[in-house]
């Protein structure tokens, strides 16, 4: 009768992981060719996003119109390119955005990737949490992208901001490794430069591809992570129940490179219990960041955060 009443449980969290926005923040555009023809009929290597005033809801009127007008200028201050993705293996293209590394004053040339001294920039790959969209996150990932000096490239699970599809467990595995061999082919992003990095629900897709084996990458990143869907309820102890989704805490001990586990001890929503336990049952565990005064939504606001990212 416990196994029955802990299925239906399973379906249910299944059903409410995913809350993205209600209207997407931002909208896809396409930039005029240089020369004002149309001549150069590849619309997806001129799209650029537009903030929306829904996402005023959630971002401060100042930063909505300085990343507003940085979005749409695409200046030595803020380079980024936004992109669409082939089809994953479940049918959805994806949106995503990479924020390219700060500018060294000695480099030249459009190679974003490889720095002055002939080395790839490292490239982070941001799985975000469950209510937030590429709109929202552009904040975020530029200021990550310029205090560790990386490539921050984030992306819209299926269903959620211009994504196609349905937000589901079994997307979101086929959407991480999408965008992530999009890098590969289109950016020439050696896989021993990415680092994965999963926040809340974006744990998920972070570990399932860092322990398929598929790819072998720098690093995995977790902040905020959950051990498994059926544990952020209710914490059982023991092997992960077969129908529980997203079983992270079983495939974390796969991972063959370095895992930085970060948790607030303020979290009420995610205990940092789970972020304790998968750093344990990690292989190549490094020191973790337990953040004193961070909740669930803040991680990213502590001192000792980037410092401890590079």
């Amino acid at each position: 009768m416990m196994s029955d009443d802990m299925s239906v449980i399973a379906k249910l969290i299944s059903l409410v992981a995913f809350c993205p926005p209600i209207k997407s923040s931002y909208k896809l555009l396409v930039r005029q060719p240089a020369d004002n023809t149309d001549n150069d009929n590849n619309e997806d290597s001129r799209l650029y996003i537009d903030l929306t005033p829904d996402a005023k809801l959630y971002i401060q009127e100042t930063k909505y119109r300085r990343y507003r007008q940085l979005l749409q200028l695409s200046s030595d201050e803020f380079r980024y390119h936004c992109f669409r993705t082939r089809v994953t293996a479940n049918g959805n293209r994806l949106i995503g955005l990479i924020v390219w590394a700060p500018k060294e004053k000695e480099e030249e040339g459009e190679d974003r990737h490889i720095t002055s001294d002939g080395q790839q920039t490292y490239t982070i790959v941001y799985s975000h949490s469950n209510g937030s969209d590429l709109g929202l996150m552009i904040g975020s990932l530029h200021k990550l992208s310029v205090n560790c000096r990386v490539n921050v490239c984030s992306y819209d699970y299926s269903g959620y901001g211009m994504s196609d599809g349905r937000p589901s467990e079994r997307n979101i595995y086929a959407d991480i490794e999408t965008v992530v061999k999009h890098l590969i082919r289109e950016f020439r992003i050696d896989p021993k430069h990415i680092i994965l990095y999963g926040e809340s629900i974006g744990s998920v897709p972070t570990i399932h591809l860092s322990a398929s084996g598929r790819m072998s990458v720098a690093g995995v990143i977790l902040a905020a992570p959950i051990k498994s869907g059926i544990r952020t309820f209710c914490d059982y102890q023991g092997r992960t129940y077969t129908f529980d989704p997203f079983p992270n805490i079983e495939k974390i001990g796969r991972i063959d490179c370095p895992v930085l586990v970060i948790h607030g001890m303020k979290d009420r929503v995610i205990s940092i219990a789970h972020g304790i336990s998968l750093y344990k049952a990690s292989k190549h565990k490094v020191s973790p960041l337990w953040l004193p005064e961070a909740n669930h939504g803040n991680v990213r606001l502590q001192e000792p955060y980037f410092e401890r990212i590079i």
